[in-house]
C-alpha cells in the first residue's frame, strides 16, 4: 500500500473521536454516533449514514456516521483495531486507514452503495469523503 501524508485541506479540521456508552444514537461532537444494539446485518445500518461494524458481514456493534469530509481518528474510542465489516449508505466514498500521527496507509475504500468485510481488524481511522 502507498504510504501518505493526510493533509486535510478540505477538511475543516482532524477530530479525536471520544466514544462512549452514550445513549442510543446520541452523536458524539464528531458527528459519529453508537447503535444501542447489535446489528444482525447490513440492513440495519440506517440511510444516509456509513456503517461500521465489529463483526464480519454487518454483524454485532455498529457506529455510523453522517458527515462527509470528516476524518475520525479512532484511538481510544474502543473501535480502534475493530472494525470488521463496512456498509456505506452515505453520499460519498469511505476511506480507511492504519497507521498514527500524521503518517497513515490507505487501508482500503469503501464507494457508495456498496458493503464487505475488513476482517484485519486494524483500521485506526475513517476519513469520509466530501
Amino acid at each position: 500500500m502507498k504510504r501518505i501524508m493526510l493533509t486535510l485541506v478540505a477538511c475543516a479540521s482532524v477530530l479525536a473521536v471520544a466514544l462512549s456508552t452514550a445513549p442510543a444514537a446520541a452523536a458524539d461532537p464528531t458527528g459519529l454516533r453508537m447503535s444501542s444494539r447489535a446489528a444482525a446485518g447490513y440492513e440495519d445500518c440506517p440511510a444516509g449514514y456509513s456503517c461500521y461494524f465489529d463483526g464480519l458481514n454487518g454483524t454485532g456493534a455498529f457506529i455510523y456516521a453522517d458527515h462527509g469530509c470528516d476524518y475520525y481518528d479512532l484511538a481510544g474510542s474502543g473501535w480502534d483495531n475493530r472494525i470488521s465489516s463496512i456498509y456505506n449508505r452515505g453520499s460519498s466514498k469511505v476511506f480507511v486507514y492504519t497507521g498514527r500521527g500524521t503518517s497513515f496507509d490507505v487501508h482500503g475504500w469503501m464507494p457508495v452503495g456498496q458493503r464487505g468485510n475488513y476482517n484485519t481488524n486494524d483500521i485506526d481511522g475513517i476519513l469520509v469523503g466530501c
